[in-house]
Order: C-alpha cells, then structure tokens, then sequence
C-alpha cells in the first residue's frame, strides 16, 4: 500500500470520526466519533511526515522538520489552557 493510498485511508477515517461526532445523540457516541477521528489524524500526520522526510532534504531532515516540531508542543498548550 502506498502513501497516496494511506493517505486517503486516513483522510476516510477521520471524516468517518467526525460524522459521528457531528450526528450523535449522546455522549458516548461523541467520544467513541472523537476516538476515531483522532486515529485518522494520526495517520494523516505520519504520512504527511514521512512525505517531508522523503521528498526533504536528506542531509538536513531535523532542520527541516524543526518548524512542525516547535508548534506542537506550543500548540498542545494553548489547546489545554483554552480547554479545546
């Protein structure tokens, strides 16, 4: 299976998830559409990673990836402080 394929693997997922999320009718089937959706952002990061590692430069793959990894973690707490 290739990236392009596993991409939209991902992408199926994840609006599978958030259909779910956007049409319960109780909390638990929110939970359960959140859980999927997350397992589809999941593959969609890692792919969408490895295709940067792939088509980056291979020299310098940390200071390529060095921007995305600096927004996570600001990203994480600006989403806890704000209760997202």
């Amino acid at each position: 299976m290739g990236r392009h394929t596993t991409l939209q693997m991902a992408l199926a997922i994840f609006i599978i998830g958030s259909a779910i999320s956007t049409g319960a009718q109780s909390m638990i089937m929110v939970i359960i559409g959140r859980g999927v959706a997350g397992i589809g952002a999941a593959g969609l990061l890692s792919v969408n990673l490895l295709a940067k590692l792939f088509y980056g430069p291979t020299d310098n793959a940390i200071l390529f990836l060095s921007p995305f990894a600096s927004f996570c973690p600001i990203q994480l707490l600006l989403m806890t402080l704000l209760g997202v």
